[in-house]
Formats: C-alpha cells, sequence, structure tokens
C-alpha cells in the first residue's frame, strides 16, 4: 500500500494516527469499508503524483481517502450492507454519509480542511452530485481526485450486489459519461496510473 511519507510535520502525524484509529473502528463495522477506503486513499495520492501536486495536497488526499466514508457509521446495517439495488428512502440515508463523516472530524485538531473534503467526494463538476450540488472549481482538487478514485475502485472491487470490473473497462465507462460527470484532468491521471501498473 502506497504511504506518503514523511509527514509534513508533527500535527500532520498526530492527525495521521488519530484518523487510522477510526479507519479500525469502521473496520469492525465494515470489512469491505475499510479496504475500499485504504484503496481510495493509495489511488489518490497515485494521482496526485501524476498531477506533479504538492506533498502536502497529497497528505490531504491520502488522509481524507483513508475515513472517506467514514459517515457510513451512521447508516444502519439493514441500508449499508443490502446486496440489491437500494430504495429512494435508503439511498436518502445512504447519501448522508458525506455530511455525517464530515461533522465526525471537523472537532479533531487540523482535521477541518479533511472533513471538507469528505463532505465533497460525491459532488461531481456539473452540479449533479450530492449533498450541496457544488459545480467546477467550487469542489476542491481534493475532492475531485478522490471522487474518480472512489468510483473507479467500487467498479473494479467485488460489491455484494455485484462482480468485478476490468480496471480498464471501468475507465473507459467512466470516460464515457457525460463530459462533467467527473473532472478530466483526474481522469487522465488515474489512465496514467493504469498504464504504468499494467507494464509493471
Amino acid at each position: 500500500m502506497t504511504q506518503v511519507t514523511p509527514w509534513t510535520g508533527p500535527e500532520t502525524e498526530a492527525l495521521a494516527r488519530s484518523l487510522t484509529a477510526l479507519a479500525e473502528a469502521i473496520r469492525h463495522r465494515d470489512e469491505g469499508t475499510q479496504s475500499h477506503d485504504e484503496e481510495v486513499g493509495s489511488l489518490g495520492v497515485e494521482m496526485a503524483r501524476r498531477m506533479d501536486l504538492d506533498i502536502a495536497l497529497q497528505e490531504r488526499v491520502y488522509l481524507a481517502g483513508i475515513v472517506h466514508d467514514l459517515g457510513k457509521i451512521g447508516v444502519r446495517d439493514d441500508v449499508l450492507l443490502k446486496d440489491g439495488p437500494l430504495s429512494p428512502e435508503d439511498r436518502e440515508r445512504m447519501e448522508r454519509h458525506p455530511r455525517l463523516g464530515a461533522d465526525i472530524l471537523r472537532p479533531l485538531p487540523g482535521a477541518a480542511p479533511l472533513a471538507e473534503i469528505i463532505l465533497s467526494h460525491h459532488e461531481c463538476p456539473d452540479g449533479s452530485g450530492y449533498p450541496r450540488g457544488l459545480a467546477g472549481d467550487a469542489i476542491s482538487l481534493e475532492a475531485r481526485i478522490l471522487q474518480v478514485a472512489d468510483v473507479f475502485c467500487a467498479l473494479s472491487e467485488t460489491r455484494p450486489y455485484k462482480g468485478p470490473m476490468n480496471p480498464f473497462m471501468a475507465l473507459e465507462w467512466m470516460r464515457g459519461q457525460g463530459p462533467g460527470r467527473f473532472d478530466r484532468r483526474c481522469l487522465r491521471a488515474l489512465g496514467s496510473v493504469l498504464a504504468d501498473s499494467h507494464h509493471h
């Protein structure tokens, strides 16, 4: 697993320890969510590196990534672990998780920027996302990276309701969505990560 080290300072290191403990709490609730969060954090960092973004931004992507689904702790089991399509009511419950995760994180010293990223990781550049319907540059670059990494990992993982999609097919599916569904620069970075992993 990719680790973004060294941390830029003792505060970041302390925050990383707190978030790792929270990630462990998620694991006790739902094993799948924790391994997914780690994958998203690691992939997000690889994408940020391809985009030549500074180390502090890479750290924020990684730390927000490993707890981006923290709010699912507050989603009922019958919704979280459902092996079929969600009803509109279930979907509404599930869509509360970014706000809930941000609320849990915000009181931690130094975690406010991460809370904002987590709040926005289901927003789409065209304004069709949730919970705030943000568009374009109103969505931080960190959140746009995590949104792409999150959807890609979800497509290529096995879930209770579906099998895994081939990574290159997943990328093609994402590229085929409307132009504002995903940030194009982030999609290019994802393509670069995949091309490299294919050659190794």
